[in-house]
């Protein structure tokens, strides 16, 4: 993976709720991840059986993770 491009005065943040809260991101250059992390993976899980998209992210926690 080459390192995320941004401007030294700049933070890298990726935010959206299917973000990938991943160390491999702050190694590359991020500086903040904000996302879902699912709580309830079998009503996430029938959600998506259902093409209830939306309502997959009810049962999940938002999060933010911010690299210092």
């Amino acid at each position: 993976m080459d390192r995320i491009y941004r401007e030294p005065s700049t933070r890298g943040i990726f935010v959206g709720p299917t973000t990938t809260l991943s160390e491999v991101l702050f190694e590359n250059g991020a500086a903040e991840l904000a996302g879902t992390v699912i709580t309830d993976p079998e009503a996430a899980f029938g959600a998506a059986l259902s093409e209830d998209h939306r309502s997959i992210f009810d049962n999940g926690q938002k999060v933010r993770v911010v690299r210092k």
